[in-house]
C-alpha cells in the first residue's frame, strides 16, 4: 500500500531510469500508480502518483535501493552510507482513478527513521458506503491518529469504534465488556444477527483487550508493539467486520433487484 515508505520507494525507483518522462508544469505528474484505501470510494483503489516536491529524502532512499554504491561510506550522503536525518521531506499527491479524492503524502524523517504521513481531502477513514455516521466518525479518528504514527491512540479509537458498532447493532447495555458478553449469549442461543455467526468473536475480544492496554498499559515500553503492521491488521479486521454487517446485505439486495429487473423485461 502507498502508506508504506518501502512501497513508495519501490514504485518510484523505476522513474529514475525513465527520467521522469511525464514532467509537466513544474511537477512530475502521474509517474506511477499504486493502491491505497480511498475514503471517498470507501474501498481500496488504484492511485496515480504525482510528485509535487521531490525534496532530497526520497532520492536518497531510492539511491540506496537501486545503486548501493551511491550510498557507501565516504561517498554517499554525508559520507555515512545512509540517508541523512536532515534531508528535505518529499511531497506527493495520490489521486484516486475512480473519483476526485486527492491524498497528500509526505515522506519525512521521524524519530524512528523514514516515515510517511497521508492526508486525504475527504473524511471517512476505513468506513464503507453504508457505515453509520457515528461509527464512521470513530474510524476516521483512528485513521487520523494512524497517519501521523500515533498508533497507540489509533488502537484506542478502534476500540471506541467497536463499542459504537455493537451499540448500533442493539447491544446498548453497559460498557464494551458487557456488550461482548451479551453478544456471546446471543450467539450461543442462536439469536444473534447473521454477521455474528460469520465472524469469530475472538476478533472482537482481542480488539477490546488491545484497546484496554492502549490506555491502561502495565509498561509503556510494551506499547512499541503497536506499530504500523499491527494497525494494518486491525484495519483488515474492521474492513471484514464492516463488510459483513453493513455491505453484504446491501450487496445481496442490489444484486437481487438487478436480477428481478432483468426478469421483468424478459
Amino acid at each position: 500500500m502507498l502508506d508504506q515508505v518501502d512501497e513508495v520507494v519501490d514504485k518510484l525507483a523505476p522513474c529514475i531510469e525513465r527520467g521522469f518522462s511525464l514532467y509537466d508544469d513544474g511537477q512530475w505528474k502521474n509517474v506511477e500508480t499504486g493502491f491505497l484505501h480511498c475514503p471517498q470510494c470507501a474501498t481500496v483503489r488504484r492511485m496515480n502518483i504525482s510528485v509535487y516536491d521531490s525534496g532530497s529524502l526520497i532520492w536518497q532512499l531510492i539511491a540506496k535501493k537501486v545503486n548501493p554504491d551511491w550510498m557507501r561510506p565516504g561517498v554517499g550522503f554525508e559520507g555515512t552510507g545512509e540517508p541523512s536525518k536532515n534531508s528535505e521531506p518529499s511531497l506527493f499527491s495520490y489521486i484516486c482513478v475512480q473519483c476526485d479524492c486527492h491524498i497528500a503524502a509526505l515522506v519525512y524523517w521521524s524519530p524512528e527513521g523514514p516515515a510517511i504521513a497521508t492526508f486525504p481531502n475527504k473524511n471517512g477513514g476505513l468506513s464503507t458506503k453504508h457505515t453509520p455516521a457515528e461509527v464512521a466518525y470513530q474510524l476516521d479518528q483512528a485513521y487520523r491518529c494512524h497517519i501521523v504514527s500515533a498508533n497507540t491512540a489509533a488502537v484506542a479509537a478502534f476500540r471506541v469504534a467497536l463499542d459504537q458498532i455493537l451499540h448500533e447493532q442493539g447491544y446498548t447495555t453497559g460498557m464494551l465488556n458487557q456488550k461482548l458478553s451479551d453478544l456471546d449469549n446471543d450467539i450461543k442461543a442462536n439469536t444473534a444477527k447473521a454477521w455474528a455467526k460469520l465472524l469469530d468473536p475472538a476478533f472482537l475480544k482481542v480488539i477490546q483487550r488491545l484497546g484496554n492496554k492502549s490506555v491502561h498499559p502495565k509498561r509503556v515500553a510494551r506499547l512499541a508493539a503497536y506499530d504500523t503492521a499491527m494497525v494494518i491488521r486491525l484495519q483488515l479486521t474492521f474492513s471484514k467486520l464492516l463488510n459483513l454487517i453493513y455491505e453484504k446485505q446491501h450487496g445481496d439486495k442490489d444484486l437481487l433487484m438487478q436480477l428481478e429487473a432483468i426478469n421483468k423485461k424478459v
